[in-house]
């Protein structure tokens, strides 16, 4: 667990953050409720690549929600590779590839949300100490984000009313 205290001015607001890190093992997505976007590389009718050329250019939505990932533009899309425990991967360049999820109400539109789980699994490469962005949402006026830098996992948010903060190492 880990606690973060967001200020502006006089006011200011502390959540505590339960992270839990394992493995998925076997689950499938109908053994999740609520689940909003399922995205697995690992499930070949899922990855869209037509042209058969290795660059992923969307990833299908297990879950039901219809809350596909496309690849941002024609030349930024990841590759599919096979990562070290065997599973289908995507690989992203470090530089401008990004998959990108449409705006729903379920992710990131709604006013607030009571609570929110994301999970991803990841494999890095041996520089973990440059900026890499695992997991982006939002915008100029709010969004949350997770990261490893300097050799650690982090998590951030931000709002327009408050600074940008950054949860300890998590």
């Amino acid at each position: 667990m880990f606690t973060y205290t967001i200020s502006a001015g006089e006011d200011s607001a502390t959540a505590n953050v339960d992270l839990t890190l394992s493995g998925l093992g076997d689950v499938t997505p109908d053994q999740i409720s609520c689940l909003v976007a399922w995205l697995d590389p690992n499930v070949a009718s899922s990855v869209l690549d037509p042209d058969m050329d290795g660059f992923v250019e969307g990833l299908t939505d297990l879950s039901g929600e219809n809350n596909d990932a496309d690849e941002r533009s024609p030349t930024q899309g990841p590759t599919l590779v096979t990562g070290a425990s065997g599973n289908s991967m995507l690989s992203f360049d470090g530089v401008d590839d990004a998959m990108t999820i449409a705006d729903d109400d379920d992710i990131n539109t709604a006013p607030s949300y009571a609570g929110k789980t994301i999970t991803v699994a990841f494999e890095t490469g041996a520089d973990v100490t440059a900026r890499q962005v695992i997991y982006e949402q939002g915008g100029t006026q709010r969004g949350l984000n997770i990261f490893i830098e300097n050799g650690e996992l982090k998590a951030s948010a931000w709002s327009d009313t408050w600074t940008v903060m950054t949860a300890d190492t998590v």
